[in-house]
């Protein structure tokens, strides 16, 4: 085991956890999972795995949840047939047989751009799919995700206590924001370090990578995707509040901190995946029929975003087409053919 600088937010995070409890560890719990390059530990034994401050961070929730009064029982109720806890549960159970069978099943079959931990010379890791560490490691943030869901549903349903939960996620925006700001500014000023006390993961940190001549913004993950998906997450809290909520300042202002947050990752595949999020939530709550507010929102939001979709399509295949056409050079042809053979799929 490896210990970082992080290590020590890991355990003073969990310290206070401890001394808060559970239903007062949610706004710190959700405080850390900006930190997504931020290691509490790392594994050299398990292929260079990284342990998280906030995966340590989740684990320590669901412990606490586990420890309080019919904790377990509590947490299988979040479980129950047919509520949402349901289908994310057979969702991880697709995932466990996927992760440790799929790449065995289907080795060698195609050409994967892998999960690498350190940048290579071409910038992406193309390998036969068969199965990896990333595999595991994979699998194991999966459980994490049906962890913390349990664990705040368990919270939910014994404590309700909406204005917290707002609370934190303003405050987990607040520093996603804080992050982002910072790297850019570090980095126009000459100091790029200042943030490596909290980019400790074995990942390829992408802290150097530029867009038109402006810095991706990457705050406190390892590159640019992973922070607009995480923007995304932010972004997709904060509609669905606005539309619940029309009178809130503060679901206005969040809205839109996130919104400018995604635009400025420069990540084609989190535009790509916030416009179909935009459209799905839109036909969704306009079907439902929240309220009938919400659900002129929501028709508002769908018909904008199948237009925006319609226009990225158009955009990203114009993008793609000018690419490959301008990319290799009559030296590097077959190098380039064959990097663009392979399926773009993960083996993580």
């Amino acid at each position: 085991m490896e210990i970082v600088p992080s290590t020590l937010i890991a355990l003073i995070a969990l310290a206070a956890m401890l001394v808060r409890g559970p239903a007062r560890s949610v706004g710190l719990f959700l405080a850390l999972t900006p930190l997504g390059a931020a290691a509490a530990f790392n594994l050299p034994a398990v292929g260079g795995a990284t342990i998280g401050v906030a995966d340590l961070a989740a684990i320590g929730l669901f412990g606490l949840v586990c420890l309080t009064p019919a904790g377990l029982s509590a947490l299988v109720g979040s479980a129950r047939p047919f509520g949402p806890g349901f289908w994310l549960l057979l969702l991880a159970g697709f995932c466990v047989v996927a992760a440790l069978f799929l790449p065995r099943l289907f080795a060698g079959e195609t050409q994967v751009f892998a999960i690498s931990r350190s940048a290579n010379s071409d910038g992406i890791a193309v390998h036969d799919l068969g199965p990896t560490t990333g595999n595991l490691t994979q699998l194991f943030r999966m459980g994490l995700g049906v962890m913390v869901f349990a664990a705040l549903a368990t919270l939910s349903r014994r404590r309700p206590d909406p204005a917290r939960i707002v609370a934190a996620m303003a405050l987990a925006t607040a520093i996603h924001a804080a992050l982002g700001v910072l790297d850019v500014a570090s980095a126009a000023a000459g100091l790029p370090q200042l943030l490596d006390p909290i980019r400790t993961a074995n990942y390829a940190i992408l802290a150097d990578h530029s867009m038109m001549g402006m810095k991706r913004m990457i705050g406190g993950f390892p590159e640019a995707s992973a922070f607009g998906f995480y923007a995304l997450g932010l972004f997709g809290f904060w509609l669905s509040y606005w539309a619940t909520s029309p009178g809130s300042r503060l679901a206005s202002w969040m809205l839109a901190l996130s919104a400018v947050l995604l635009l400025r990752s420069t990540s084609s595949a989190a535009y790509v995946a916030t416009l179909a999020f935009t459209l799905t939530w839109g036909l969704w709550s306009g079907a439902t029929h929240l309220s009938a507010q919400a659900s002129r929102r929501g028709m508002a939001m769908a018909a904008w975003g199948a237009l925006a979709l319609w226009l990225a399509a158009v955009a990203l295949f114009g993008a793609y087409q000018l690419v490959g056409s301008s990319r290799c050079p009559p030296s590097s042809t077959a190098r380039c053919s064959t990097s663009s053979t392979p399926t773009r799929a993960s083996s993580g």
